[in-house]
């Protein structure tokens, strides 16, 4: 059985984080799991970290973008399967859920939002679309964000 590791923030404006153990995540129905072969710093990940805008529960684990292998589905999952590649866009900046955060080895990610990487794709160049798309989208389709 595989184990997880985090870089946990321990307190508020922590730094550095702390790499330890962490759950190995479970997906619940609409969920995949990721092995996380990638991830991407954004610069909110920093601003959460420095100035603790975020009502965040501490010790916790930041960071939103992966792009890795599927590992595991949940209950009703049918668009992915296991050892499929996607990138996924976690959702611990509005959930505040560790297990939906990219700064560990396996991440919790909801069915809509991933996406497939093509094989042709590394890793590491896919992983930063979901900022990139979120960002786009939100101007396209937010009212407030134009």
């Amino acid at each position: 059985m595989p184990s997880n590791s985090a870089a946990w923030i321990t307190e508020a404006k922590k730094v550095p984080f702390e790499v330890k153990e962490a759950p190995l995540w479970t997906p619940k129905e609409n969920e995949v799991l990721v092995k996380n072969h990638a991830v991407a710093i954004n610069p909110v990940d920093g601003s959460v970290q420095q100035f603790a805008y975020l009502p965040l529960e501490y010790p916790s684990i930041l960071g939103t973008d992966v792009a890795g292998e599927v590992v595991a589905v949940g209950p009703n999952v049918t668009r992915w399967k296991e050892g499929d590649r996607i990138i996924g866009h976690g959702l611990v900046l509005w959930n505040l859920k560790p297990e939906g955060a990219a700064f560990q080895n396996y991440t919790i990610v909801t069915t809509n939002m991933a996406s497939e990487i093509p094989a042709n794709v590394a890793f590491e160049d896919a992983v930063v679309l979901p900022l990139c798309l979120s960002t786009a989208s939100t101007g396209l389709f937010h009212e407030d964000y134009l």
